[in-house]
């Protein structure tokens, strides 16, 4: 996990200078991140989390700019909080996007409709713990290693059953799961 966290923010923080590179950089999760907005079933002025946005906050960006809804991004490093602020100001985001320097597992004091948690948020059973304990409706959006990367991401627990996913075809992941506490 080590490696590839490292290897992942020594990318973004290079790609992060230049809005093209950044835009083609997320090119292979547009599609991802179009149908778990579906999966979500988002509506206008929700609020959103994106729990470890990383310094390139693909989600966060391209939620904002498809459904013009407020998103929190949050990521518990120093520096990618820095790099994700400068590129959110670059593309003009600022009145949509909130970076913050958060944990997961840390006390989340914003009120929030949906919460989409990152592949490489680690300990994910903690941070889903503590966002399914925060609002009764809540909705959690949660990306799931493929099987053979489960030891490197870590997984979700066997005790949570999903309300529904859908599928992708990422090198890293291949679905992703819903958990509707707002029923």
């Amino acid at each position: 996990m080590k490696i590839i966290h490292e290897l992942t923010s020594s990318i973004e923080k290079i790609f992060h200078e230049n809005p093209l590179f950044f835009r083609m950089y997320s090119l292979p999760y547009r599609g991802v991140i179009k149908r778990e907005i579906e999966l979500a079933d988002l509506s206008v002025k929700e609020t959103v989390l994106n729990v470890g946005c990383g310094a390139l906050p693909f989600t966060a960006v391209q939620i904002a700019e498809s459904t013009n809804n407020k998103v929190y991004a949050l990521d518990k490093e120093k520096k990618s909080v820095e790099v994700a602020r400068e590129l959110i100001k670059t593309l003009g985001l600022e009145e949509n996007i909130n970076v913050l320097k958060r944990d997961g597992t840390d006390p989340i004091n914003i009120d929030f409709d949906a919460a989409f948690v990152s592949l490489q948020v680690h300990p994910k059973s903690e941070v889903i713990d503590n966002l399914s304990g925060l609002k009764s409706s809540t909705k959690l959006i949660v990306r799931e290693p493929r099987d053979r990367l489960k030891s490197m991401y870590g997984s979700l627990p066997d005790r949570m059953d999903p309300d529904d996913h859908v599928r992708h075809c990422m090198p890293t992941f291949d679905r992703s799961v819903l958990y509707d506490f707002s029923n």
